[in-house]
């Protein structure tokens, strides 16, 4: 094989020209690796974040449904403590309890009625007092006195 200066400076030049092509082509795997690495790591964060996500609410959804079963267990108790009330029961003692409260206001206001007469007839006798004349009186229950005084001393001599 002959070599041709012209050949092989062609081919020296093709040579570089793939080596120059190779190179970028690992330049361009070896991005694509990173970019493929990065992506994976991506998505094994949303991965793990989604896991932790599912666990939080399924925590939740149980804490829930405690809450809910707790709820009805209550509702089913109170349920069945109604069934054992006696509502006609009930009802007539409200009633009997209405009409003994109804009777009672009755029978309050007509005594507030009489203690208004009572109330209105002590103030006239507060009235009449008021106006009877003290020196007056004493006066008259001195005379009273001076009065009755022999009639008691008779008397007095008369018992013994």
């Amino acid at each position: 094989m002959e070599s041709n200066p012209q050949t092989t400076d062609r081919n020296t030049e093709l040579l570089e020209q793939i080596l120059s092509a190779e190179k970028k082509q690992l330049k361009l795997s070896r991005i694509r690796f990173g970019i493929s690495m990065f992506g994976a790591v991506l998505a094994l964060a949303a991965f793990l974040a989604l896991l932790v996500g599912f666990s939080y609410v399924k925590r939740q959804v149980a804490s829930v449904s405690q809450t809910l079963q707790d709820s009805a267990q209550s509702i089913q108790t109170i349920t069945d403590r109604l069934k054992l009330v006696d509502f006609e029961t009930l009802e007539e003692t409200y009633k009997t309890f209405a009409e003994a409260g109804t009777k009672t206001i009755l029978e309050l206001e007509d005594g507030l009625g009489n203690l208004k007469d009572v109330m209105e007839n002590a103030e006239s006798a507060l009235k009449g007092l008021n106006s009877v004349n003290i020196d007056s009186l004493n006066k008259g229950i001195e005379r009273l006195n001076e009065v009755l005084a022999p009639l008691a001393n008779f008397f007095s001599k008369i018992g013994r």
